[in-house]
């Protein structure tokens, strides 16, 4: 009997033995992932039941992955003990399973996702561990990859490109306490990023300078902020950018533009310069559209909205915080911005809203009685003008004058809106080509009587 036990336990000892987790590191140059002459004993990762190998992929290597590993692996670290580059192409898969995935473990990594297929049970990490991985990079140009959370820049300089296939998270950093840039274009078509928490840039101090521009493709999050604890900044100009909140300056200051054929969809709120450190925190829209619930800008420290172009259309904008302590003017000279609800426009004593050039405000409603409050009390000013509307609305319900340009608002019974937009008062000369009763009409407007 006692024969028994002591071999059984010695086979189960034997079985622990077979299962243990190794360490397996690339050899210098590196090869194919399948090659026993890539790895050090000459032992493929991911080739042992229940092993969950630990890959060391460095010492200047780089190494490709072209088939299925067949068993779950545990970290794969890029960038271990020397420079070290993996490249995924078609075939490839990490299918059952990665615990993390540090592309820049102590030394600089390079990760290429061509095609395939990489299930990562772990975070996502570029630039991960120590200072000596700065310049890690990580490139998506195909397949698909599913991670927990997605840090680029975790603690030196990082940076990751979409260029195609989709890559999925839990959340996602870019910037944390190193710096990090993320890039999405169409140089592969667009890729798709989901991502089902928040996107964060600047997430720490020593994290200012952090980047994100989307170019092409799709993103989908959830709580964007741009400039939480440091200066960082994001750049639409092309692609879709969904999330359900987007903040422009927390506790760092914030930079934010939109422009080209860019389009961000915003389910909630839309805040500029949210906190005391977020002071010059700017939003600026040249081009593209945008979808907002409520605006608020300069809410807990000075900030603005500058509009040369594009479409803005929210809910509510609130200019200020209620206390009057902050500035948080807006200048509407191009494009077009739009206000869904009724009694939507608040602009505290520190604030203004400024509109000229081509720029146009619609204001859901009859509102030419609320502009005119508005214009009485400085909090709507207009220094130039040069919209052609006029030869669609004429001069309006309601015109003002400040010497040089005109302000005029005029409200359409069949859309329900009001629309406000600034042009040049006629010279002398054009004005005696009116018509007498067209001058009376002007100098009626002039003067701010409807």
């Amino acid at each position: 009997m006692k024969k028994r036990i002591a071999i059984g336990i010695a086979v189960m000892a034997m079985a622990t033995i077979a299962v243990q987790a190794a360490t397996i590191k690339s050899l210098p140059g590196g090869g194919d992932w399948s090659a026993t002459t890539t790895w050090s004993n000459g032992v493929v990762p991911g080739t042992v039941v229940g092993g969950a190998d630990v890959v060391s992929i460095g010492t200047n290597s780089t190494v490709t992955l072209n088939t299925s590993v067949a068993q779950p692996l545990g970290n794969v670290q890029v960038g271990q003990g020397g420079a070290g580059a993996l490249t995924i192409n078609t075939g490839g898969s990490f299918g059952n399973g990665v615990k993390d995935i540090n592309v820049g473990q102590n030394n600089v990594g390079t990760f290429i996702m061509n095609d395939g297929n990489v299930t990562n049970g772990g975070n996502f990490n570029v630039a991960g561990a120590v200072t000596t991985t700065e310049g890690s990079t990580a490139t998506i140009n195909g397949g698909t990859m599913t991670n927990k959370a997605i840090n680029v820049g975790q603690n030196a300089t990082g940076s990751l490109s979409v260029t195609g296939g989709r890559l999925l998270g839990s959340s996602l950093t870019v910037g944390d306490a190193g710096k990090g840039t993320f890039t999405m274009n169409t140089v592969n078509g667009g890729g798709s990023v989901i991502n089902g928490g928040a996107f964060i840039i600047a997430n720490t101090a020593t994290a200012a300078g952090s980047t994100a521009t989307i170019s092409g493709g799709t993103i989908t999050n959830k709580a964007i902020t741009v400039g939480k604890a440091a200066a960082g900044s994001l750049s639409v100009t092309g692609g879709q950018l969904f999330g359900s909140s987007l903040t422009v300056g927390d506790a760092g200051k914030g930079t934010f533009t939109l422009s080209g054929a860019g389009s961000v969809t915003n389910a909630a709120s839309f805040v500029i310069a949210n906190a005391l450190g977020s002071a010059g925190s700017t939003a600026t829209i040249s081009g593209g559209t945008m979808k907002n619930g409520a605006v608020t800008v300069g809410k807990g420290a000075n900030g603005s909205l500058s509009m040369t172009g594009g479409n803005l259309l929210a809910s509510s904008l609130s200019l200020g915080d209620t206390n009057n302590l902050f500035d948080g003017s807006a200048v509407l000279t191009g494009g077009t911005m739009e206000l869904s609800s009724g009694n939507s426009l608040t602009i505290n004593t520190a604030s203004t809203l400024t509109i000229g050039d081509t720029g146009v405000l619609i204001w859901n409603g009859n509102r030419v009685a609320d502009i005119g409050n508005l214009v009485a009390v400085n909090d709507i000013i207009w220094s130039s003008g040069s919209s052609t509307l006029g030869l669609t609305y004429g001069l309006g319900d309601q015109t003002w004058a400040n010497g040089e340009y005109f302000l005029h608002a005029d409200y359409d019974a069949t859309s329900l809106k009001t629309t406000v937009w600034a042009d040049t008062i006629p010279e002398p000369a054009t004005i005696g080509m009116l018509g007498l009763g067209a001058l009376i009409t002007l100098l009626f407007r002039r003067l701010g009587v409807s």
